[in-house]
């Protein structure tokens, strides 16, 4: 004879702010991590409309590491360009500075790069800033969730860019946040005008950003999952998040800073924007 397996309380082993997440709430909501290949992550699609004067591959780390560069004697002609290597010029030189100051710049250098370099603000996509999300457990939205950056398709939450100055190992540098963000986003994904929910399996892509290291990452949350968070805390599902590249330590990633490695961002990025708008 089967006995069915209790259902943990939402209250005793989950924090109600993804800010707050460590490694147990992810394990609470039945959640792993797994490095994967480019592959897997990145969909193999065309990188239709890549930026390739972003690349600029005479501007390296030894190049933005000056804290005197001159952006005008760089023989950049587009100021877009400009603009997007001041940005990320003042990102490294300041990547030990207080964590306001650091995470102020690194902002500025992630929305120009969506908005601007990527055209991720531009329809079907919309961009969001700082938006609230909760996560809805036992119908309930109790964890929420203020990611620095969310990517729309019209009505649907496609993609989370967050950024870190202080992330610890204790929250995976920022992947226990991310997750709980990714959970939030396909939550509130599902949840129709009417209330009645439009059970669906979620997509959801995610950007992490740690001074000039980005990682990618890719989730895909199943109707099953979705469905027995309308009960409380899962038992029988889980979700596996993909991650490319590197093991999700906080030098790990691909750094602006390298040109061959910016290249490799910026084509990740325009293959996501043109599976989004397939």
């Amino acid at each position: 004879m089967s006995t069915k397996r209790a259902r943990p309380s939402v209250e005793s082993l989950l924090h109600s702010s993804a800010s707050s997440f460590k490694r147990r709430d992810i394990d609470a909501l039945k959640v792993r991590y797994q490095t994967a290949s480019e592959s897997n992550v990145i969909p193999a699609v065309e990188a239709r409309g890549f930026p390739d004067k972003y690349v600029v591959p005479g501007v390296d780390r030894q190049v933005l590491e000056r804290q005197d560069l001159d952006i005008n004697q760089l023989g950049i002609t587009n100021n877009h360009v400009n603009t997007f290597i001041r940005k990320l010029n003042r990102v490294v030189v300041n990547a030990g500075a207080e964590r306001d100051t650091a995470e102020l710049l690194t902002d500025s250098l992630v929305l120009h790069l969506l908005i601007r370099a990527m055209k991720m603000d531009c329809w079907p996509l919309l961009t969001d800033v700082h938006p609230q999300y909760c996560l809805f457990i036992d119908g309930e939205p109790y964890v929420s969730a203020v990611p620095e950056f969310v990517i729309k398709k019209e009505n649907c939450t496609v993609a989370v860019i967050e950024h870190f100055k202080n992330a610890h190992a204790t929250t995976g540098f920022g992947e226990t946040q991310i997750a709980a963000e990714m959970l939030s986003c396909a939550s509130m994904n599902i949840q129709a005008y009417d209330n009645k929910k439009d059970y669906t399996s979620q997509l959801i892509f995610a950007v992490r950003v740690i001074s000039s290291c980005v990682t990618f990452y890719k989730a895909v949350i199943s109707v099953e999952y979705l469905q027995e968070l309308d009960k409380g805390l899962p038992v029988e599902n889980s979700v596996v998040i993909e991650r490319w590249p590197g093991e999700g330590g906080r030098r790990d990633g691909l750094d602006l800073a390298n040109p061959a490695q910016r290249r490799r961002v910026l084509e990740a990025l325009t293959k996501i924007r043109h599976f989004l708008c397939q």
